[in-house]
């Protein structure tokens, strides 16, 4: 049960592009420069899914634990791209997801957050680090986050507020555009498309309907592909961050660059997190 369970955290946080190309520059973010980052991808890709192993939309605990949590990074990014709005959606919707198993209340260990190694190639590597910093309070402390015995997600976000603003992660200038309400509509959207369609499915319905731009679809898909086949953490890792190498340095737009690497950070966190709380 372990096995399948590990499986599935691999699976769903997975998130390898590329490592055999670190002397093409990409100098614009013009059709060619793009069809040359999706086809290295893909070819890197090709080599590390394990076709063995599949997530599929309906699996359930851990597996859909991690593909809330990335694919909630990646929409918010895309709606919004700052800061607070990214991580505090993000973590909200794993948190969710964790609140809704039945293990959690039995569960008094943590994912050892400050044992997993930063990537300093990374502009965007905090996105990961603070959003299991949050995830990891929940972990070692539910009670402060439950009402009536039950995970408070607007406790979540308020606590969490008041978290980052105290380790100055944050200011108050960054909570001046988000909403509790439009938090918690964007919580249950994301939450109903990935547990319908899995990481890749929702990533499709997302481009079809103009929620994300081609580059990022053509980066992320074989990117999701990889984490619903993936079984090896330490490989992940690597493969991680290799990708994220590429990405850092070519030439693309920022905001395309960061709703790449912040889900990537995100995803390579993910993996070490859970990997370490479940099998431990």
């Amino acid at each position: 049960m372990k096995n399948k369970i590990l499986i599935a955290i691999l699976a769903f946080l997975t998130v390898f592009i590329e490592s055999c190309s670190d002397e093409i520059d990409i100098r614009d973010e013009n059709q060619n420069s793009q069809l040359i980052i999706a086809t290295k991808i893909r070819e890197l890709s090709n080599k590390h899914i394990n076709w063995n192993v599949q997530i599929k939309a309906n699996d359930v605990d851990w597996s859909k634990v991690a593909a809330a949590d990335v694919g909630a990074a990646l929409t918010a990014y895309a709606n919004d791209g700052s800061f607070y709005t990214v991580l505090g959606e993000a973590s909200a919707a794993s948190i969710k997801k964790y609140g809704e198993l039945e293990s959690t209340s039995q569960n008094n260990d943590t994912g050892n957050i400050n044992n997993i190694n930063t990537n300093s190639a990374n502009d965007f590597d905090k996105f990961g680090y603070w959003h299991y910093q949050c995830i990891e309070n929940v972990i070692k402390k539910p009670s402060s986050y439950l009402t009536n015995d039950v995970l408070d997600i607007s406790k979540y976000y308020i606590t969490t507020e008041g978290f980052l603003l105290e380790n100055n992660v944050i200011s108050q200038n960054d909570l001046e555009g988000f909403s509790m309400e439009t938090a918690h509509q964007k919580l249950k959207y994301n939450s109903e498309l990935f547990n319908k369609y899995g990481l890749t499915g929702g990533l499709e319905y997302q481009f079809k309907n103009g929620q994300i731009d081609e580059l990022v679809f053509e980066v992320m898909k074989p990117y999701f592909t990889v984490m619903e086949h993936l079984v090896d953490v330490q490989e992940f890792v690597s493969y991680s961050e290799e990708a994220e190498k590429i990405i850092a340095n070519s030439a693309i737009k920022e905001e395309h660059k960061g709703q790449i690497l912040s889900t990537m950070a995100t995803a390579r966190y993910g993996v070490q997190y859970w990997d370490h709380l479940i099998n431990q």
